[in-house]
């Protein structure tokens, strides 16, 4: 029986060759999740290779720039990279061992909760999707913290949360989508205290800009995963590794078409399809454990094995061609200027996961418009 993804989106399409030896090749090439931090479209400040520390008023870690720290205390105020996986580890949203401060810092594991009022975020671009994961703690309940999103002067996306009773650890995945902005805003408001609250930050992603647009996100933000099964922020729907769901970027320039499509956070050796499309669906549909966003005339560009969850495709140093060569040699040649729309979809081979009618033995990342 076929266990990995369906084969039958285009039954007059061939599926790409991948022989074993092939097979054996792309897993000896696939890329690791770190060498996408250079993405065109995606941006992530994880903290992790900085020192802890009192650090400065400007802080930049994997091309996002934080700024105008307000604390309450006056003057201009540092930025504090803190450890804290002496706390953190196991929570959601976490990448150990690093976390960003708001003016102080306890030394060692144990992190310290740092009060802030607001701070800025920005790339130096535009961007349509941002996120942060904020853990507080010792805070006012009933204060609110929010992540405002503003193009110019205009505010144009928010997200808030209330800070409730209890002296614990609280977690907020805090995400903006859907809109073209060019400054998030991290913010607290209230009665108490002036709003301000004590946390640390991380995991802070941006994406968009320039030709790459990403969209069709299985975070619960849009239309709802089959099994209610929705990853992270950005990603497609949640797997049954527990991954986060699959991240799809795109790198490189557009002319000359040196255009790279990255997956991440797939299952392991995941065999794996980069479908393009050229209509985006005007409603999500299920599709598998994930959702499709690509519609219209659909090539199954390439067809290889994930490595260590990572995948991605044209791989030159193998001799493949390139994007817009590909689609031609499929009978969909590309002309400039015009749009097309890729997803990855991927094995996931636990049938209990998202059991079937609804799921499948298989699932999706979510998709990037590129604009030729």
């Amino acid at each position: 029986m076929h266990r990995g993804p369906p084969v039958d989106l285009e039954p007059d399409d061939p599926e790409p060759e991948h022989s074993t030896d092939t097979m054996k090749t792309f897993l000896a090439f696939a890329i690791t999740f770190g060498a996408l931090a250079a993405s065109a479209s995606a941006q992530t400040a994880d903290f992790d290779t900085l020192q802890e520390g009192n650090y400065a008023p400007t802080i930049t870690d994997g091309g996002v720039t934080f700024t105008n720290l307000d604390n309450g205390f006056g003057g201009a105020q540092n930025f504090c990279p803190e450890q804290a996986d002496g706390n953190l580890t196991g929570i959601p949203g976490f990448t150990s061992p690093m976390t960003l401060g708001f003016g102080g810092w306890s030394p060692g594991p144990g992190v310290g909760f740092s009060r802030i009022i607001s701070c800025d975020i920005t790339t130096g671009a535009t961007a349509n999707t941002g996120s942060v994961e904020v853990f507080e703690f010792g805070s006012y309940a009933g204060n609110t913290i929010t992540l405002e999103a503003y193009l110019g002067a205009t505010l144009v996306g928010s997200q808030g949360v209330t800070i409730p009773s209890g002296f614990s650890i609280h977690h907020y995945p805090l995400s903006i989508s859907g809109v073209s902005f060019d400054r998030l805003h991290l913010v607290g408001g209230g009665p108490q205290d002036s709003g301000a609250f004590f946390a640390v930050i991380d995991h802070v992603v941006m994406m968009g800009g320039g030709p790459f647009t990403p969209f069709c996100f299985g975070d619960g933000t849009g239309a709802a995963c089959p099994c209610a099964n929705s990853g992270t922020v950005g990603h497609g729907c949640q797997n049954s590794g527990s991954t986060g769901g699959a991240l799809l970027t795109a790198s490189g320039t557009t002319s000359p078409d040196t255009v790279v499509l990255s997956a991440t956070g797939e299952m392991p050796t995941a065999y794996t399809i980069f479908l393009q499309g050229d209509l985006q669906l005007g409603s999500p549909v299920h599709f598998g454990d994930g959702l499709r966003c690509v519609g219209g005339t659909l090539k199954r560009l390439y067809a290889k094995n994930a490595s260590g969850g990572a995948v991605h495709a044209p791989d030159t140093g193998l001799g493949e061609p390139s994007i817009t060569t590909r689609s031609a040699a499929l009978g969909d040649p590309i002309t400039p200027g015009s749009t097309r729309f890729y997803q990855t979809y991927y094995r996931d081979p636990n049938p209990s996961f998202c059991a079937a009618p609804v799921g499948n033995t298989f699932n999706a990342s979510n998709a990037v418009a590129i604009v030729w």
